[in-house]
């Protein structure tokens, strides 16, 4: 029996583009490539193992990093695709309620006219 959680996961998983699903898997996979073959050629060159090592980890750290910087990106564009859509809407309902007042105050300037009651002389 799955928990409600691993299924919304699964949902929103498979609402997503196939590029989307894998983009941090491929990115990690090209930097263990780039790694793996920096690690033959620093073999077969006379370099300090310090060297070697140092670079093999910047590129992880990279690696890493385009990860990182990756889901970062989807976050904010999907808080900026919501703000857009709660603005819309927001925009929509300030329309309906301008609109519903302009009828309101159309419905009281009728009123006033038929029972010859001009502006003043309500608030007065």
């Amino acid at each position: 029996m799955t928990s409600p959680v691993v299924d919304i996961l699964r949902a929103k998983l498979d609402e997503q583009p196939i590029y989307k699903r894998y983009a941090n898997t491929v990115t990690s996979l090209i930097a263990t490539a780039v790694n793996v073959v920096w690690v033959l050629i620093s073999l077969g060159v006379e370099l300090p193992t310090q060297a070697t090592v140092g670079v093999a980890v910047a590129i992880q750290a990279l690696g890493a990093l385009g990860v990182l910087i990756g889901v970062a990106i989807a976050l904010v564009v999907g808080q900026i695709r919501e703000w857009i859509v709660l603005g819309t809407t927001y925009r929509r309902v300030t329309q309906i309620q301008d609109d519903e007042i302009k009828d309101l105050r159309v419905a009281v300037d009728k009123w006033r006219a038929a029972y010859d009651l001009s502006a003043d002389t309500v608030h007065a």
